[in-house]
């Protein structure tokens, strides 16, 4: 269960990213090397970059664990670790390019000696495994160097949140805190501490600890290209299986339930669904902030970028209003994943203030469609205002 959570850094989330929804998470559509960059950008300017790496087990967890599920909407950047997004993102067309692991985000700041190392510190993990980890690192000398380590234990979030703890790891000076122990408790630990902690990157990466100290192996490329690292982790690390067993489990009842109706709708629509764009007009109304989401084809000139550039502009408007937020849906026939994700960063900010956000309008077809895409949560209005505790937001310097 995610503790205390904490408001982001900004005021309004950044509508401009490029995101898309895939079984019910936010995506951002991004490269390795634009994320490196990204990290390398937070470490010189020392501003918050909050990253999630969500594989299938993610996916899994958030669709019965609503504080973890907000908690991945939080972030800044959420990577598509896992092959099984990547090709259900495939089959329906959504522009999800590659898979994006946080392990390969550590070794490319690796091999990256030409500036100046980014210093990590290394939060979790076994005994000895984040030290060793830390020591190992160093030897390599190469564009990371670790300035501390702490294994908490397998206690709870609360005993691994005390003042010392976190003053251990400011005065460190990490650039990059990478945390490891286990993704629900991580993120909720992360939720709880985000505020407190001066790192400007911070991540849940809990592979990349036992591998930067050589507990575990990195499956070889040809294997992660055909999908397979799940296997070698599974030699790896044996108890893994049954995670894994019971995410194959549920991932085959989504294809069934969800992905594979998604694709027959979007087979038998055709041009139809193709060629529908979202156009948004906003406006405040009755104490709330009236966003009205508008169908528009294509081939009349309003292309999708354009459609999504007003949408974007409406989010950004909805947002800055403080108010709470309606979206009239009544015009809707089709929705896509670049809307709903774009929905729900719009919805995580609102949560994060205890306000409601709600959508009017939805006919039998388009409430299918969320349901096809895992966004059901989008139009329980009950969820949406339910009030959280939140901590102080953090300062950007």
């Amino acid at each position: 269960m995610v503790g205390v959570n904490v408001l982001r850094p900004s005021s309004v989330p950044d509508f401009t990213r490029d995101v898309v929804c895939v079984l019910g998470l936010p995506f951002d559509v991004i490269s390795l090397e634009q994320v490196a960059a990204r990290v390398r950008s937070a470490r010189l300017s020392r501003t918050p970059l909050l990253l999630a790496t969500a594989n299938l087990n993610f996916i899994v967890a958030a669709r019965n664990n609503a504080p973890f599920r907000q908690a991945i909407i939080h972030s800044q950047l959420n990577l598509a670790d896992g092959m099984p997004i990547v090709w259900v993102a495939k089959l329906l067309r959504v522009p999800l390019p590659a898979r994006v692991a946080g392990s390969s985000l550590f070794e490319r700041l690796q091999e990256s000696s030409s500036e100046a190392p980014v210093k990590v510190f290394f939060f979790g993990a076994p005994d000895g495994v984040a030290e060793q980890a830390c020591h190992r690192v160093n030897a390599l000398q190469g564009g990371v160097c670790c300035v501390g380590y702490e294994s908490p234990g397998f206690g709870t979030v609360e005993s691994m949140s005390s003042d010392d703890q976190i003053r251990r790891i400011n005065e460190a000076q990490p650039d990059f805190l990478v945390v490891a122990l286990g993704a629900e408790k991580g993120l909720a630990w992360i939720e709880r501490n985000f505020a407190g902690l001066e790192a400007p990157v911070v991540s849940h990466l809990g592979a990349v600890v036992g591998m930067a100290a050589g507990h575990i192996h990195r499956a070889p490329p040809r294997w992660q290209r055909w999908g397979l690292e799940w296997l070698w982790r599974i030699k790896e690390e044996p108890f893994l299986w049954r995670r894994y067993w019971s995410d194959a489990k549920v991932f085959s009842r989504l294809l069934a339930g969800s992905v594979l109706p998604l694709w027959w709708h979007q087979v038998v629509e055709g041009a139809a669904a193709r060629a529908s764009g979202v156009r948004a007009t906003g406006m405040t109304r009755g104490g709330a902030f009236h966003l009205r989401l508008i169908r528009v084809s294509v081939d009349e000139g309003d292309g999708e970028a354009q459609s999504l550039s007003s949408l974007r502009a409406q989010l950004a408007s909805a947002a800055a209003s403080g108010l709470p937020v309606v979206v009239e849906a009544q015009d809707l026939v089709h929705i896509d994943g670049r809307v709903l994700g774009l929905l729900m960063l719009l919805y995580g900010h609102l949560r994060d203030r205890s306000m409601s956000f709600t959508i009017q309008g939805v006919s039998a077809c388009l409430r299918r469609q969320f349901r096809w895409h895992e966004a059901l949560f989008l139009l329980d209005a009950d969820s949406a205002v339910a009030p959280t505790s939140w901590g102080q937001p953090r300062e950007v310097a």
